[in-house]
């Protein structure tokens, strides 16, 4: 069996999907990191930010920095009130460098560059609330989950996920926050 090479570009550190940045002076800087692999040496790594809510790349198959041994790094501007997605890929000789076909890579989807709140309080918070919930979800609101994972917020905000104590009372409790 012959161990092939596979054309790939994958982000290792930075953002997350669902993530949201705090804005500071209308946007957020991005210092993201990752490695790549690639069968021919005139290939190379791409990365792209697409802005979700309106639809356009606002950078399009930038070249990050190459580091030894197969890693890259890349700074990016994001401005706030938006949600991004960022695509990483190779771009590779056997397509005419066309980036419209790229080698693998990485997608992180709904990242957020806005303003981030604190929900705090004892049983609002931990969505004890039964009230009729008015408020759908929506794509620019997200939560960050006590594992660091981020996800978009929906009701109830407290997660029903096994205790960790056998006194924790929540699966009971499975309303929404104020």
């Amino acid at each position: 069996m012959v161990n092939e090479i596979r054309d790939e570009c994958l982000i290792t550190e930075g953002i997350r999907s669902y993530e949201i940045l705090q804005q500071k002076n209308g946007g957020r800087e991005v210092f993201l990191k990752g490695n790549f692999c690639v069968s021919e040496k005139s290939n190379y790594p791409v990365i792209s930010v697409f802005q979700e809510d309106t639809g356009i790349y606002v950078w399009e198959n930038m070249k990050p920095k190459l580091l030894p041994g197969q890693s890259w790094e890349i700074k990016l501007w994001l401005a706030a009130g938006h949600m991004y997605r960022i695509e990483t890929g190779i771009c590779l000789q056997c397509t005419g460098y066309d980036c419209r076909f790229l080698g693998r890579g990485t997608i992180v989807r709904e990242v957020g560059v806005g303003e981030i709140f604190v929900i705090a309080g004892q049983s609002n918070a931990a969505g004890y609330g039964h009230q009729s919930i008015m408020d759908r979800p929506h794509p620019m609101v997200h939560m960050k989950n006590t594992d660091g994972s981020w996800e978009m917020a929906a009701h109830h905000l407290a997660h029903v996920d096994p205790p960790q104590i056998t006194e924790h009372m929540d699966v009971f409790n499975a309303g929404h926050s104020a």
